[in-house]
């Protein structure tokens, strides 16, 4: 079940999603080739805090202006913002914990992504994928760690 959020924790989310936004875009942590999706990881751990439609549309349209700089349309895109809104919506159904669920969603959510806005690439280098995949786990199961203790306080965090 999801507590609601103060109006602080919120904005602490808007400036975690366009920080994602705009480190995915270097090399900052780009490890033996494999960059993460930084964006998707944080918002796949912050579906799980995030109360409403509203809000999450607003972190994913965050995400989604500070990953493209120029204009123009890619499938890319809106692949992110399709798969960002299915997690937000299948997050609430999930039986179990919801750490474990966020691990599953996050690498399900990285699959997916591939699979949709390039299925050559995760044809011809499913290693990378699966390299990248569990990058994306590793930081989106610190965020949600990081949301989960200040959302429930150390005591009472949701893992």
């Amino acid at each position: 079940m999801k507590e609601k959020l103060s109006w602080q924790m919120i904005g602490a989310a808007f400036i975690l999603v366009a920080a994602a936004g705009l480190i995915q875009n270097t090399d900052t942590l780009n490890a033996f080739g494999i960059k993460p999706n930084l964006a998707l990881a944080v918002l796949v751990a912050l579906a799980f805090f995030i109360t409403t439609l509203f809000v999450y549309s607003a972190l994913v349209l965050t995400a989604v202006a500070f990953l493209r700089f120029e204009g123009g349309f890619e499938l890319s895109t809106l692949v992110f913002a399709i798969v960002a809104f299915l997690v937000f919506w299948l997050c609430e159904k999930l039986p179990g914990k919801n750490f474990i669920n966020n691990i599953l969603s996050i690498g399900l959510a990285t699959l997916v992504f591939y699979l949709a806005a390039d299925p050559a690439f995760f044809i011809n280098d499913t290693i990378s994928v699966i390299k990248e995949g569990v990058y994306n786990i590793i930081i989106g199961s610190a965020v949600f760690a990081l949301a989960s203790a200040f959302v429930y306080g150390k005591k009472r965090a949701q893992f």
